[in-house]
């Protein structure tokens, strides 16, 4: 740079003092920073939240796959004593007819 920090100074201040400029750049930053912080913060919490109504509903899943499980295995053990109840009924009734003739 040809023209160091009075450049700057020209840029900058338009008559104000080094310290003036400087004040105003550290709030400037100083604001900058505690919305990052507070954005960060705030995403961070909704992430939190995320993941654990994720957590949540994979617990709930994971529940309502049992509860399908069970309900299926129930049907397959009815079906089977149905089946069983309707062969012996058959056989009975095979039986009889046998009788009758």
């Amino acid at each position: 740079a040809e023209y160091g920090s009075s450049g700057i100074n020209a840029e900058y201040g338009r008559g104000k003092t080094p310290d003036e400029i400087s004040q105003l750049r550290f709030v400037a930053c100083t604001v900058v920073l505690l919305i990052l912080l507070a954005m960060q913060l705030y995403l961070g919490w909704k992430f939190v939240q995320t993941v654990l109504s994720w957590r949540h509903q994979a617990k709930e899943v994971a529940l309502a796959q049992k509860k399908a499980d069970n309900f299926w295995q129930q049907r397959k053990e009815q079906n089977k004593e149905a089946k069983k109840a309707r062969a012996e009924k058959r056989a009975v009734k095979a039986a009889e007819g046998d009788k009758e003739d």
